[in-house]
């Protein structure tokens, strides 16, 4: 099972629906989003919070309040139950998956004119795979992807391991010197994740999941776009339904 959700935020959105949608989330969460400066990241916070619980309490035919979300001690966002899922944003785009299974998703908005080679996350395994601007972004992604997967952020060096694109199929290598096991109490066989990437317009979207099967993940066919209005009728339909 999996769900991937697409939403473009809004520039622009009425006071009274703000102070509305506020109300819903989690205390930690308003007072983290009063203390942005920036009207665009407190947006981003906001709808990325609200598509997340909206999505769930429909899965779980729950009430939107009832969705809590706690923290592990990496950083990463989790309900505790059956279900995994993680979030992203880039510019003005958020993505939303969850899945039965542990699952990450990176997105990033294609800059042709920035030097990613600058940042100094690509091994010389990757290097062969960068010849333009979209292959850098397609293996950060990818990379991220990962990371959010396992939960750990940028704990592991991105040098450290490779997400290589081998016979048509992306497959995670580990540099031998690194011992995830000892050093995060993770214990990781690579073959369990599987990849997929697509480009929409200007942005790379790329997503991993833990699944030892050889089922491949077709983005095309599983990401379905929300407008900020069918959002905004959905969550108001949710709160009727328990009223």
């Amino acid at each position: 099972m999996l769900g991937i959700y697409a939403l473009k935020i809004p520039e622009n959105l009425h006071s009274e629906e703000y102070e509305f949608l506020t109300k819903l989330l989690q205390n930690n969460s308003k007072f983290r989003i009063k203390r942005m400066l920036n009207t665009k990241d407190q947006y981003l916070s906001l709808f990325g919070e609200l598509l997340s619980k909206l999505i769930l309490c429909e899965y779980y035919n729950c009430r939107i309040q009832e969705i809590n979300f706690e923290i592990n001690k990496y950083g990463k966002p989790y309900i505790n139950n059956d279900l995994f899922f993680n979030i992203s944003h880039s510019e003005n785009f958020l993505i939303f998956g969850y899945s039965k299974k542990m699952i990450g998703i990176d997105i990033e908005q294609i800059n042709s004119e920035e030097d990613l080679s600058e940042y100094n996350i690509f091994n010389q395994k990757e290097q062969q795979y960068l010849t333009s601007s979209i292959d850098y972004y397609l293996q950060w992604t990818l990379k991220e992807s990962w990371l959010k997967c396992i939960g750990v952020g940028l704990l592991i060096n991105p040098k450290e391991f490779s997400i290589l694109n081998i016979n048509g199929r992306y497959t995670l290598e580990i540099d031998d010197s690194v011992n995830i096991e000892k050093d995060l109490s993770l214990e990781i066989f690579p073959y369990e994740y599987q990849f997929s990437t697509l480009k929409i317009d200007n942005f790379i979207i790329s997503i991993c999941i833990k699944d030892s099967t050889s089922r491949k993940i077709d983005l095309t066919k599983s990401i379905i776009e929300i407008e900020v209005d069918d959002l905004l009728k959905r969550i108001k339909n949710s709160l009727l339904k328990y009223d």
